[in-house]
């Protein structure tokens, strides 16, 4: 049985629009370090990431809180929680109220970070599932280019300005519960008025194949941070290249993520078990192709390549997520995958430390090198990976 309200499907996707909308006062920070001159310029960068540690807790204690509220009114309450710390953040008295704000903003993203995936794999199976998920990812991507030419405009106004962005929630509240203001039954209520058994629902949550994927998440987000921390220093260092068009770069990849987001689906028919390696092998052709390039139209393909690849990858291990935990711990799968998301981030500046000491050599291009090497070997060690067959 499939579910196929539009506005339902539109609802679940909305909210991805939210999902990296911590990162938006990263262009006023020159502002803020001119209007809070007496805190310290590591502080100040902090308030990026910092949302980060918030969003890690409530991820976790979104599948306990569910226990006591509905998807629903957490999904709501999350995004109610961004409002009120952009509001809080726009009349910032202090470095440290607006420092309190972000992590409030944090709490807000946690509480529906998970939801964006789980409920796509709670509601639907099959091919309609692969579909939205990387549905998903596109309306993700395309949420980052639409948050960064908002803020664009908005940061020369001012830094308080800035945060006006997060007004964006509102639309994206209502729609959200227009959407669901009559909610389907899940696969597992149907799986149940069809007499499945109880052992194919209460499938154990936490297996050693989840945690495979995990780790499978955690590294792919690592390998994504390098490439967007080092592709200027690679551009420039290089000396084909400036820094604006090493953004024209980013932009680019941030495009074909979109673009590859919004044709997993019907690449998945096709694919099926296979997109994961092929995902993982071609994003390392693509490293290490920009590792050899002399010319910013070449660096451009490949970051184009780069983006198409790597947004296979994503949809997939939520997807395979879900089917291995079992109908009703959709929530739980998709919070462990995202822990391994924000760990992967949290953990890039350490690994690329540890790469570079191993290696003996922090130019761009080698590391860069090993990273696309690495990358390479665990998409050829995916081949082994069966498919769970109920995905």
């Amino acid at each position: 049985m499939k579910n196929n309200q539009i506005g339902f499907k539109t609802s679940i996707l909305s909210i991805s629009i939210l999902l990296t909308s911590a990162n938006a006062i990263a262009g006023s920070i020159p502002g803020l370090k001119q209007e809070f001159n007496t805190v310290s310029a590591t502080q100040i960068e902090s308030l990026v990431t910092i949302p980060s540690v918030t969003v890690l807790i409530f991820v976790l204690l979104s599948t306990k809180i569910t226990q006591w509220f509905t998807e629903r009114q957490v999904v709501a309450t999350g995004m109610i929680t961004i409002f009120v710390a952009g509001v809080i953040s726009y009349l910032a008295p202090s470095f440290w109220i607006l420092y309190l704000a972000r992590l409030l903003l944090g709490m807000g993203v946690g509480l529906f970070n998970a939801f964006a995936y789980s409920m796509i794999s709670e509601y639907f199976d099959g091919d309609e599932r692969q579909r939205l998920l990387g549905y998903e990812r596109a309306i993700t991507s395309l949420g980052n280019i639409v948050m960064f030419i908002i803020t664009a405009g908005l940061v020369l106004i001012g830094w308080r300005a800035v945060n006006l962005y997060y007004l964006i929630t509102v639309p994206i509240l209502v729609i959200f519960l227009w959407g669901t203001r009559k909610m389907p039954n899940s696969l597992q209520e149907q799986s149940t008025s069809e007499s499945t058994t109880d052992q194919e629902i209460q499938r154990n949550p936490f297996s050693p194949k989840l945690i495979v994927l995990f780790l499978l998440v955690m590294f792919s987000m690592f390998v994504s941070t390098t490439v967007v921390v080092k592709i200027a220093d690679l551009v420039v260092g290089s000396g084909y290249g400036n820094e604006f068009q090493a953004t024209i770069g980013l932009a680019i990849l941030g495009f074909a993520t979109m673009v590859g987001g919004a044709l997993y689906g019907k690449l998945h028919k096709v694919l099926a078990r296979f997109i994961l390696p092929i995902g993982l092998i071609g994003a390392a052709l693509a490293i290490m192709g920009m590792t050899i390039s002399r010319q910013m139209i070449f660096t451009y393909l490949m970051a184009a390549f780069a983006g198409l690849t790597t947004s296979l990858v994503g949809p997939y291990l939520f997807a395979q997520s879900a089917s291995i935990a079992g109908l009703g711990h959709e929530t739980f799968s998709s919070a462990v995958l995202i822990v391994g998301i924000n760990v992967g981030v949290i953990l890039t500046p350490y690994a690329l430390n540890l790469v570079q000491n191993m290696v003996g050599n922090h130019q761009p291009q080698a590391v860069l090198s090993i990273v696309g090497i690495l990358m390479g070997v665990v998409g050829l060690l995916t081949l082994f990976i069966k498919e769970n067959p109920s995905s």
